[in-house]
């Protein structure tokens, strides 16, 4: 089982504790851990979860694309996760699409690719022509080239632990669906992302 650890839940002691009673793992971006460790809550939060996993993330929204690509790089995930001695990371797809970059970018570098290929735990996914409205997090397109290379292309590589597709989707990119069409289409969904 798995807790997302938003902004503030490296002093949230409700959400802690209850990683703890549940036996959970806790997601958290790479500036959470990042401040956890300037306050020196890094055992705190190791403590009470049973694993940590860093989401490279913006901590909040960037106007400029230089800015915007060094708050969601993947490198500063890796260093927190490495740094602090934690279990993983997950890499934001839906981030990188939700600011019109290429994923394949973060792969480029031999170095990088060969830390995300031992340091990745999850793939937040979220289709990659995400409504600005949305923040990335729009539906994926059964017929959305740019996304399924993508997964192809990660299915192609080796990773030193089982990769876990997470879908991070808006329930508002589905409110013109009925629950039968949702059902439908997370169905098929599920069924290409296995294939």
């Amino acid at each position: 089982m798995r807790a997302a650890a938003g902004t503030g839940t490296v002093e949230n002691q409700f959400a802690l504790k209850l990683a703890k009673q549940l036996d959970a793992g806790l997601n958290a971006h790479a500036y959470i851990v990042e401040s956890a460790e300037k306050r020196g809550k890094i055992d705190h939060l190791k403590q009470n979860s049973r694993y940590i996993w860093v989401e490279n993330d913006l901590d909040y929204p960037r106007k400029y694309k230089k800015d915007i690509a060094l708050a969601r790089d993947p490198q500063r995930a890796v260093d927190a996760s490495e740094r602090n001695g934690l279990q993983g990371i997950i890499l934001g797809l839906d981030h990188t699409y939700g600011y019109e970059l290429n994923p394949f970018d973060d792969f480029a570098d031999h170095k990088l690719r060969t830390q995300l290929q031992n340091s990745m735990r999850s793939v937040h996914l979220a289709g990659s022509q995400g409504n600005k409205d949305e923040s990335g997090h729009g539906l994926v397109d059964l017929e959305d080239r740019a996304f399924w290379e993508f997964i192809d292309y990660l299915k192609g590589l080796e990773f030193a632990e089982p990769l876990r597709f997470c879908l991070d989707i808006t329930p508002y990119a589905m409110r013109k669906m009925t629950q039968s069409q949702q059902l439908d289409y997370m169905k098929q969904l599920v069924k290409k992302l296995r294939d």
